[in-house]
């Protein structure tokens, strides 16, 4: 898994309002996402999507989301 400065130069700040109308889009799949949040609420760096089944035999996944 990447660490967070995975990202090299400048990229600008994280964009909350991209990352809250993907959380919209995410939560609106019917059945599929269990979970869908900020990793802080005062200040937010990625929006963690956590999903009820996973890939071929995992029972969970979870994508984290940052958005410049």
């Amino acid at each position: 898994m990447a660490g967070e400065t995975d990202i090299e130069g400048a990229v600008g700040p994280i964009d909350d309002v991209a990352l809250e109308e993907i959380r919209t889009v995410f939560t609106r799949a019917d059945g599929l996402v269990e979970d869908a949040g900020f990793d802080s609420r005062l200040d937010p760096t990625k929006l963690q999507i956590h999903f009820r089944d996973g890939i071929a035999e995992a029972t969970w996944c979870r994508f984290d989301i940052r958005w410049f």
